[in-house]
């Protein structure tokens, strides 16, 4: 959280530096709750497995879409260094 929140303060430019933060802060805070929420509600309307299984492919899913970003950043072009 440090690390991010430390990123954004650097690249944001000097007069949107409140806003960005508060951007983060609502999504870095609000995001783990509403999806524990998602996540609770489906337990008691299905059971345990669906939403387990859900959640376990929604992470595949994005774990697939980012590694060609991964690689990119991985293998710089040459001239990159």
């Amino acid at each position: 959280m440090i690390g991010t929140q430390t990123f954004v303060q650097l690249r944001a430019p000097d007069s949107m530096r409140g806003r960005t933060l508060s951007v983060h802060g609502l999504i870095s805070r609000g995001s783990p709750a509403l999806g524990a929420l998602g996540t609770g509600w489906a337990f008691d309307h299905v059971g345990l497995t669906l939403p387990v299984l859900f959640a376990t492919g929604l992470v595949l899913i994005a774990v697939i879409a980012g590694i060609p970003a991964m690689r990119a950043l991985g293998n710089p072009e040459p001239g990159d260094r």
